[in-house]
């Protein structure tokens, strides 16, 4: 039974009076007006509410079109982290038109995840309903992985949230989660095969992205299983787009853990005492040499080839790389035979997330 579904109105009306900053309370009572039919009191009391509920919202407002990890960003710069304390509501609205692309999704779990955990309230709001992007969120399992203290308008209860295609899309690949205790060695095989099954290549090329994905994979879930330390979840993904006509697989990899940075700088002084250089360089520059020279939280002779192993992967087809930890937000581009850092910088300030978000673009002309 619905809560409050045997109040009457008069009751309802007396119970928002007197439990306006009471947000939980609110929301439960709009859920049961919006159950019955419309009159005039009933939708005014619902305006009424919408109106105390959006006075302590936070909302992050996504814009319509295709939503990127730039796009998100930006909607997440309007807020600082000063003004989400624990106990927050958190509203995300989705527009009608908005296009959530698959790196963005993750994020938006990582994000959500590191809500909940300091103690906010996260609602999210399709404003297109099941006809919009929902369904192509559920399609990549979005709302499995989606913590079910998060409110979603319209409802989920009732929704099968499990893709019905389960590993079997010829362009896409669900959402994974990442074992944080125990390393899925078959996690990069079944991500990679989905954008395989309908590339359109022949099978050299075939064979030239299913090893620099699995690569890519192997190496990136390999270091969150070891290195993020932290009981939140972490997520894996791959899709195939075709902007212009020219294709380009997407190949994701987040967690909430200790940031790639918090993790290497502890270790200069100690591992790398005879380049104490190394402790002058800015975060985009030594980011950008762990990728080329393999610098390591355990030093040379353990550890650090995996992020080389993955920037040769990505060279080979001139693929970028975005890295997202902490505060700052990078882009290596290949220029001749090595990666530079894109110093282009953003026009806002970024949102502190925790952990690390890794993208590689990889361009599909390239394989051909």
């Amino acid at each position: 039974m619905r809560p409050y579904s045997t109040f009457a109105i008069d009751a309802l009306e007396k119970l928002v009076d007197e439990n306006t900053e009471n947000k939980s309370l609110l929301a439960e009572v709009k859920n049961e007006l919006e159950h019955r039919s419309s009159k005039k009191r009933q939708i005014a009391l619902i305006e009424k509410i919408d109106k105390l509920l959006a006075a302590s919202y936070i909302c992050i407002e996504l814009p319509p079109g295709w939503v990127d990890h730039l796009a998100l960003e930006k909607a997440l710069s309007a807020h600082s982290c000063e003004s989400i304390k624990q106990g927050s509501v958190i509203k995300i609205n989705v527009p009608v038109g908005c296009n959530i692309m698959v790196s963005t999704a993750v994020q938006m779990l990582s994000l959500i995840n590191q809500l909940l955990e300091g103690h906010c309230e996260v609602l999210i709001n399709f404003c297109a309903g099941w006809s919009g992007t929902m369904n192509y969120l559920k399609r990549i399992n979005f709302f499995k992985h989606l913590n079910s203290n998060v409110k979603v308008t319209p409802s989920l209860r009732g929704k099968n949230l499990h893709t019905e295609y389960e590993g079997n899309n010829n362009s896409v690949v669900e959402i994974e989660n990442i074992g944080l205790t125990k390393l899925d060695k078959n996690l990069p095989t079944r991500l990679t095969q989905g954008v395989l099954n309908d590339t359109k290549l022949d099978q050299d090329g075939k064979r030239r992205l299913n090893t620099a994905v699995s690569t890519l994979f192997s190496e990136l879930t390999t270091n969150v299983c070891f290195h993020s330390k932290t009981v939140l979840p972490a997520y894996a993904v791959c899709q195939r787009y075709t902007p212009d006509n020219k294709a380009v697989v997407h190949v994701t990899v987040c967690d909430s853990g200790m940031g790639i940075l918090d993790t290497i700088r502890p270790a200069l002084p100690i591992h790398y005492s005879n380049h104490p250089e190394y402790q002058l360089l800015t975060d985009e520059q030594l980011i950008l040499k762990m990728f080329l020279e393999g610098v390591s939280s355990k030093g040379d002779d353990n550890g650090g080839s995996g992020l080389v192993s993955c920037a040769k992967q990505a060279m080979k087809f001139r693929a970028t790389i975005c890295i997202r930890t902490n505060d700052i937000l990078i882009q290596l581009t290949p220029s001749g035979d090595y990666y530079v850092l894109d110093t282009q910088p953003l026009p806002y300030q970024l949102m502190p997330l925790k952990g690390t978000y890794i993208t590689f673009q990889i361009p599909l002309d390239n394989l051909t």
